[in-house]
């Protein structure tokens, strides 16, 4: 179970839109920028390539040193239209760099070839989530190819746009389990709302949760319900406590709610 985590985004693509006018930034063979029908903004890339059993290529190389961790989750988005004829294709590959060079992973995202709209006039956006091999002390570096068959006809005129790679850094977050160890008659079922979310619906006396993931080093409120509460307004207790980032804790529910005669 899952309470409220959230995550930030950190960019770490360089001019990704091309609104420089020029490929700053950017480490490329065979590519043009153009304001023929981009994606957004003025330009847009191009990789224009007629040559048989070859690649056009264009890289965002070690970006992210010192930003971005071994086992980091990723998320690459761009925009991408083109001709492909006889055998031509087109890749984004993603790779974890090493900063004597070399690399700790390498992937073809999506698992094979770039799968553009039939018109070659069309964007398409695409959006990958892959995880950042062991090392990244080089960075790590996104590729996208204009790739031909062996065929004398085959062509891959590629444009691409609105290249994006964002670091997913999850915020900080503490596992709970609550146990129930109410023995009161009037609290035999609660309901238990975690920030004024019902986390844990008609909780019943002598029952233990599953561990619960909540948000840590900022303050939350647990408050304890009837099981007929409709909303945390009607809650008869309210617990304040600010968790330690990756710490596991036990929450015991205990005394009485009743008063005693």
């Amino acid at each position: 179970m899952t309470f409220s985590l959230g995550f930030s985004q950190v960019e770490i693509a360089l001019n990704g839109g091309f609104e420089t006018g020029d490929f700053t930034d950017w480490t490329e063979s065979g590519g043009a920028i153009v304001t023929t029908n981009p994606s957004e903004g003025t330009y847009c890339a191009q990789l224009n390539n007629i040559t048989p059993a070859s690649a056009s290529l264009l890289k965002n190389a070690n970006v992210g040193i010192g930003t971005v961790s071994a086992g980091q989750e990723v998320t690459i988005t761009f925009d991408a239209r083109g001709t492909l004829v006889d055998g031509g294709v087109a890749f984004a590959e993603f790779f974890s760099e090493l900063s004597g060079g070399g690399v700790s992973a390498s992937g073809i995202l999506g698992g094979g070839p770039l799968n553009l709209d039939p018109d070659p006039n069309t964007w398409k956006s695409f959006s990958f989530t892959t995880t950042t091999g062991p090392d990244v002390s080089g960075g790590v570096t996104l590729q996208l190819t204009a790739t031909t068959g062996g065929a004398p006809t085959s062509v891959a005129n590629m444009f691409y746009d609105n290249i994006s790679i964002q670091l997913i850094e999850a915020s900080p977050s503490a596992r709970v389990q609550v146990i129930h160890n109410s023995a009161d008659a009037a609290a035999s079922e609660v309901d238990v709302y975690l920030d004024g979310v019902l986390t844990l619906d008609n909780f019943a006396f002598r029952t233990a949760s599953a561990f619960i993931d909540v948000p840590a080093e900022t303050p939350i409120s647990v408050a304890v319900a009837p099981s007929t509460s409709t909303s945390v307004a009607d809650a008869i207790a309210t617990f304040p406590y600010t968790l330690t980032d990756g710490e596991t804790y036990v929450l015991v529910a205990d005394g009485i709610v009743s008063p005693i005669v």
